[in-house]
């Protein structure tokens, strides 16, 4: 059914859960995967992003070792994006990596968490044809009571993800030889 994934990823703590959720899909599908890290500009930075070239792309190549030691055929790129046009970058490289479906991963987020936020699965869902694949939240880790210090878990409650026109790739744009 999916020769070809694309799998945006990030420095959030989803990113693991995403990448063991894409192993499992690629195995089972056989297929290879492109890995893409938009690095979003800083907005009234002057060109400047949140992520060094250098941090940007020693993400995806951690990511693409892990997924090539379960062997996964596996290549990665980096892409500079206006924190406007997240989601037409993500579809911008699907298509022209020929993606079959873009994997997207996910967070749990309180009640107020979930009210906020620009919504860039929706966005990206809204700027591709492809399917968009979704993995499953990391689980939420208990949190301490400020006062007694003791463990209170954390209500576990599905979550929403937060982030584009015609992106190109230029020289903004970093690939990791498969």
């Amino acid at each position: 059914m999916f020769e070809h994934l694309l799998v945006a990823i990030d420095e959030t703590p989803s990113c693991p859960v995403t990448l063991s959720f894409v192993t499992a899909l690629a195995r089972q599908e056989q297929a290879s995967v492109h890995l893409v890290f938009v690095n979003e500009l800083v907005a009234g930075g002057r060109g400047r992003a949140h992520s060094t070239d250098a941090e940007a792309l020693r993400l995806v190549e951690l990511a693409a070792l892990e997924l090539r030691a379960a062997g996964i055929p596996t290549t990665g790129s980096v892409v500079r994006a206006n924190p406007f046009f997240l989601a037409q970058a993500v579809a911008a490289c699907a298509e022209r990596r020929g993606a079959d479906a873009v994997v997207l991963g996910s967070r749990r987020r309180r009640f107020l968490g979930r009210l906020s936020g620009h919504a860039v699965r929706e966005r990206i869902i809204g700027a591709t044809h492809l399917p968009v694949l979704v993995a499953p939240a990391p689980l939420a880790e208990p949190r301490r009571r400020r006062a007694r210090g003791e463990l209170v878990p954390d209500r576990l409650t599905a979550g929403t993800g937060s982030g584009a026109d015609g992106l190109e790739e230029s020289s903004d744009s970093r690939d990791l030889a498969p």
